[in-house]
């Protein structure tokens, strides 16, 4: 009696009446059910999920700090819910209160659904991403015994916290861009491969693999190169459900660029496409071809090493390999699989264009699957000795993994940081903007000012302040005079008086976060990488300060008088 039909993307080629088909020739229907999970393990996987994401309501704050990212990918949204334009005025490769155009738009309008019920808060727009990546975490474990790659149950659980606590995807989630957007569009198109009906499935998939585009480019690419690995290691899987995924992608892309096209920002996707492709941040000027390579070779070989996360379950999957010689086949197969994603993905995406730490998830999640598959084919095969060799391995690898991602990420924050309650930003700055002033906010005050103010710039608006691309604008004269009202670090505020022109007071005390770091001279080594941290802009904390025009000398200003005499700054 033969066991169930399963489809896998991960296995190819098991029979021969479903190229999808893994395992299931050599298990009994006994075995088969040693895959399905029991309540108890249920249970664990809800209450795991629960309190991460209790913890990182809590701790929201803590980590990361507000960015360029996170505004650029918030802001449309909230104009949307408030004005009911899906407009932005923070990206320096469009003019302000046009279309967003900044990449794909999924993600932004899926936010605007749930502004309405969670607020425009900071906590409200990073409470999304939570509850996306419970769901994601979720899929994950779902899908790790539908897809019969991991048997042992205690092993499946341990997938929820990898996730979670790993040190790429803790800063993926905890702020507001797309990318778990990204892993829950790439585990539904892995899941959909179950369905056995074929109409069924090739339905969803093409559904899926449109969707890609809408969540993002990069999303797209990711896809096509885990199609090309599928089928470079799994050489019987079905052509027909590979064509119907590709034909979802032209499908998305396409409807993508006809809703720019529509709305007349066509040319602003196109440049933010080049921009994100040429990335000039990341590989510097080469010269020369040879240079060009090189320098994209030394961002690949970071793309693995930068998640501290996957280090130890790397080594330890190594050493798994090495010392597993029963394996399956088809097992093996599906561990290369995950193991091309991990090793290509970077690969393909630097010599395209780069890939970000904040796209750890795409190769985080297959490592941490192939680590688990390499561990429970050798304890179950090794003699006594291994096996107590390979747990302790394990145990360490996986201690290793969560302790050096979210838990340091938080301790580092909290140790070395003064953390101001964002309640106690908002009558600050409620006090001293209205709704008709023009700002010009740092990332780490935006939302407190979108709160209140019509209109409020972030530096990534101009070139003047983050220069991404040639092709990137400046403030125009007309939008430098009608600014009001700037919030930014006090030291900027000389250079920022020559910029924008005309007279500019203090009305608040400094206020804000801060950080207190050890000197060079204490433990000069970890001093010094306590300081390279910080100075990320993901991390750095700094007091802001606003400051108002109050003469109409350059075109604008609201013609006030300072609540505050004017504070002097210091270099």
């Amino acid at each position: 009696m033969s066991a169930p039909e399963t489809n896998s993307p991960l296995t190819g080629g098991a029979s021969k009446a479903n190229s999808y088909q893994f395992m299931t020739d050599q298990l009994s229907p006994s075995d088969d059910r040693t895959f399905q999970p029991k309540p108890a393990e249920w249970m664990a996987v809800a209450a795991l999920l629960s309190a991460m994401l209790a913890v990182n309501l809590w701790t929201y704050n803590l980590y990361p700090t507000v960015w360029s990212d996170e505004v650029l990918w918030s802001e449309p949204a909230i104009n949307l819910v408030k004005t009911g334009h899906f407009t932005t005025s923070v990206w320096q490769l469009q003019p302000a209160d046009t279309f967003w155009a900044a990449q794909s738009p999924l993600y932004c309008f899926l936010l605007a659904g749930w502004l309405p019920l969670a607020g425009d808060s900071l906590l409200a727009v990073r409470s999304f991403n939570y509850v996306l990546m419970t769901v994601a975490a979720g899929l994950v474990w779902f899908g790790s015994w539908r897809w019969r790659i991991v048997a042992r149950p205690a092993l499946r659980v341990m997938i929820v916290p990898l996730l979670l606590l790993g040190y790429g995807l803790s800063y993926a989630y905890r702020c507001s861009r797309p990318d778990i957007l990204g892993l829950i569009c790439l585990t539904c198109l892995g899941l959909a491969c179950l369905v056995q009906a074929a109409e069924r499935r090739r339905v969803l998939l093409f559904l899926l693999a449109a969707s890609a585009p809408w969540v993002g480019v990069q999303v797209a690419l990711y896809v096509l190169v885990a199609c090309v690995a599928a089928k470079l290691v799994f050489r019987d899987l079905t052509v027909r459900d590979l064509a119907v995924v590709g034909i979802g992608l032209c499908a998305g892309a396409i409807s993508l660029l006809v809703l720019f096209a529509a709305n007349g920002v066509l040319p602003y996707f196109l440049d933010t496409l080049h921009q994100a492709a040429d990335e000039p941040r990341h590989f510097g000027n080469a010269t020369g071809y040879a240079g060009t390579i090189s320098r994209r070779l030394s961002s690949t070989l970071g793309s693995y090493l930068g998640d501290f996360s996957a280090l130890p379950l790397g080594f330890a999957l190594a050493g798994f390999w090495f010392c597993s010689r029963n394996w399956d086949q088809r097992y093996k197969r599906g561990a290369g699989f995950l193991l091309l994603l991990f090793f290509g993905v970077p690969l393909v995406f630097n010599f395209t264009g780069h890939f970000a730490f904040y796209y750890s998830y795409m190769i985080y999640v297959p490592l941490v699957l192939a680590f688990l598959m390499a561990y429970e084919s050798l304890a179950g095969g090794a003699n006594r000795m291994l096996r107590a060799l390979a747990g302790g391995a394990f145990f360490l690898a996986v201690l290793g993994a969560m302790l050096l991602g979210l838990p340091m990420r938080l301790l580092l924050s909290a140790s070395f940081c003064e953390i101001v309650p964002r309640e106690k930003y908002t009558p600050i700055i409620q006090s001293q903007i209205k709704r008709e002033d023009v700002v010009l906010s740092h990332f780490a005050a935006f939302f407190e000012a979108k709160q209140v103010a019509r209109k409020v710039y972030s530096p990534m608006y101009a070139r003047r302040f983050i220069n991404l691309s040639v092709r990137a604008h400046d403030f125009s004269p007309e939008e430098r005079k009608q600014m009001t009202v700037l919030i930014m670090w006090p030291e900027q505020m000389e250079s920022l008086r020559e910029y924008f022109g005309g007279k500019w007071v203090a009305v608040s005390e400094p206020f804000g976060d801060s950080c207190s770091l050890p000197a060079p001279t204490w433990f000069p080594l970890l001093a010094r990488r306590l300081q390279s941290h910080f100075a990320s802009p993901q991390v750095s904390r700094q007091k802001l300060q606003i400051f108002r025009r109050v003469n109409d000398e350059a075109g604008g200003g609201s013609g006030e008088e300072s609540v505050l005499p004017p504070i002097r700054t210091t270099e």
